[in-house]
């Protein structure tokens, strides 16, 4: 998919640097809301591979994703496929307009376990994303900026939440999110790059994305299985007491 017209990412940019402002008047809170994520995709199910490299080691894992939305409201699922010792193990996302809540369960113990809110910055299964960052949990958003990312015009978008910073560059054009820098405090922890973006019904889904983690050392790469992607969902997926009914 082409990123936005080269000519007018040019003019733009002209104007940016210039002072003259592109972009409507509209709040950095507005164009989060409605850009395209990560996790965050609609009503869709697919399947994921993921490769873990650290210090020259490498490692596979795949996952299963599906999303419900009704109204205000979203439910996200994630569910590990390999490898064996993961495998069934799953996360869940319930998001309302207000309020969400984040379980996992795991099925070496047969157990479902609620997130408590102070533990919802660490990261999910080793997936180089916070619960808080699966949820879109809310925080309070910085001023709207405007700048440039790879030549072109985009929206800078800060959002601060429980000592944490991330900074989303936005494209004005596709409304894609194109990459994020988390910072706790002033430190850069982790650079997330989104690769390729593909359309499904006239739906923009993110297929391609890696995640440089600083502190770690590590690199994550997802790639979606676009021959996978399916509205076909099955209800009874986000229900908390059926989350030990795998059937991988």
């Amino acid at each position: 998919m082409r990123r936005c017209d080269m000519q007018w990412h040019r003019t733009a940019a002209l104007l940016t640097w210039a002072g003259i402002s592109l972009f409507a008047s509209e709040s950095a809170e507005a164009i989060y809301a409605k850009s395209a994520k990560i996790f965050s995709f609609g009503n869709l199910r697919f399947d994921v591979a993921m490769t873990v490299e650290n210090e020259g080691n490498r490692q596979e894992r795949s996952f299963m994703v599906a999303e419900r939305q009704t109204g205000d409201a979203s439910s996200l699922l994630i569910r590990f496929r390999s490898p064996q010792n993961i495998k069934c193990t799953a996360i869940l996302i319930e998001r309302e307009e207000e309020s969400s809540s984040n379980a996992i369960y795991f099925p070496a113990l047969k157990r479902v376990r609620i997130i408590p809110e102070q533990e919802e910055e660490s990261e999910a299964v080793g997936m180089g994303i916070s619960y808080a960052e699966l949820d879109a949990k809310k925080g309070t958003f910085e001023p709207l900026e405007e700048t440039l990312f790879d030549g072109s015009a985009c929206y800078k978008v800060t959002l601060k939440r429980n000592g944490n910073r991330s900074v989303y560059y936005i494209d004005p054009v596709t409304s894609v999110i194109r990459k994020v820098e988390i910072f706790k405090g002033a430190q850069l922890q982790r650079i997330v790059n989104i690769d390729e973006v593909d359309r499904f019904d006239e739906q923009l889904l993110i297929t391609r994305w890696q995640v440089n983690d600083l502190i770690k050392s590590r690199t994550l790469t997802y790639r979606v299985d676009t021959q996978s992607v399916s509205r076909d969902i099955q209800q009874g997926l986000f229900y908390h007491n059926r989350l030990h009914r795998c059937a991988f």
